[in-house]
């Protein structure tokens, strides 16, 4: 069910990926997968930060962020950051989107992940326009 949410996400029918992902949340529900479940959290909110809808995206962001940093997962909890990041700039808050943006990248340096480099560019991109 998720990687099929994933499939219609990456076809931009972020809709439909909803709904698989909300299929998937019930199962790792159901399972008390917790890595299954903060997977699914991220990629709510990063559909909801593609549909425009960023009070939606920092609910899910923050569902993750709690999950991630219960199971000790730092990958989630970056992305979950930069996904609050991403929603907090949709809603007009720069400061607060800088600030998320580098907390996650702060994190994704430290594992060595290649996402900092989308992050980067996401705060390059910002402060020059500030």
């Amino acid at each position: 069910m998720g990687n099929l949410g994933v499939a219609f996400a990456k076809l931009k029918d972020f809709h439909e990926a909803i709904k698989y992902y909300h299929k998937t949340q019930e199962i790792s529900n159901e399972m008390n997968d917790k890595r299954g479940k903060g997977d699914v959290l991220g990629n709510l909110a990063a559909a909801y930060v593609a549909l425009e809808e960023p009070t939606k995206a920092i609910d899910y962001s923050k569902l993750a962020l709690k999950n991630s940093r219960e199971i000790g997962d730092r990958y989630r909890e970056a992305t979950a950051l930069f996904n609050m990041s991403l929603a907090q700039d949709r809603l007009g808050k720069r400061s607060e989107a800088l600030k998320l943006a580098k907390e996650a990248l702060a994190i994704f340096e430290q594992i060595e992940s290649p996402d900092a480099e989308t992050v980067r560019q996401q705060l390059a991109e910002w402060q020059g326009e500030s």
